[in-house]
């Protein structure tokens, strides 16, 4: 009886280390699936952004208004925010912006921030030395980074996004040191961000 207890306890203490191996593959097999779809999405936008090199033509009054916003908007060197439904095509307002502006010639970075986990947007937007990892800033520098749903960044994400936008000095997001931010952000969002700032959901300062 005292060999089958035993033997019982020992099956139990295999399952469960077992379980938590398995816990720790799959975590680390998430981690390289989010830098793989960050990677993925980067090289698709910082080298093929061919998709959005169609001339724009606006018959409407509001896309006329829209392209005379852009114009004015694209040479001044700041951040932008657009905002739009869904159905909207930020992206191409966004390129559209890029190409008007002083930095047509640099690369347009397009980062799809909810195809990352919360937790691990803030490597893939500031990059990490430790595992080679540039991020999207760095990747985006002397040209423009478009935050695709902005609101999908954790909010230490966007602490440091508003810090980077207000010193030009990016921290990378594994405490190994900093660099001089050189992308212009333009960043997009389907939802307005009043409510999700009175919530907390928001960084105020971004």
């Amino acid at each position: 009886m005292l060999a089958q207890s035993e033997r019982g306890r020992r099956r139990t203490r295999d399952a469960v280390v077992a379980r938590e191996k398995l816990a720790e593959q799959l975590e680390h097999a998430q981690e390289e699936l989010d830098k793989l779809r960050a990677d993925t999405r980067i090289l698709k936008a910082g080298g093929a952004a061919e998709r959005f090199t169609e001339p724009a033509i606006a018959y409407s009054r509001p896309m006329r208004q829209l392209t005379q916003r852009v114009q004015e908007v694209g040479p001044v060197d700041a951040p932008v925010l657009l905002c739009g439904e869904e159905g909207t095509p930020l992206d191409r307002v966004g390129h559209l912006i890029h190409q008007a502006g002083g930095r047509r010639a640099g690369p347009f970075v397009v980062a799809e921030c909810a195809a990352v986990r919360p937790e691990r947007t803030e490597a893939a937007l500031f990059g990490e030395a430790k595992v080679e990892s540039p991020g999207w800033l760095r990747l985006a520098a002397g040209g423009t980074c478009l935050l695709l749903d902005v609101p999908a960044l954790s909010l230490e994400a966007q602490a440091k996004l508003a810090e980077a936008l207000a010193t030009h000095r990016a921290p990378l997001a594994d405490g190994t040191g900093s660099y001089l931010m050189e992308a212009r952000i333009v960043a997009t969002s389907r939802v307005p961000l009043g409510p999700l700032v009175a919530a907390g959901a928001f960084d105020a300062e971004l």
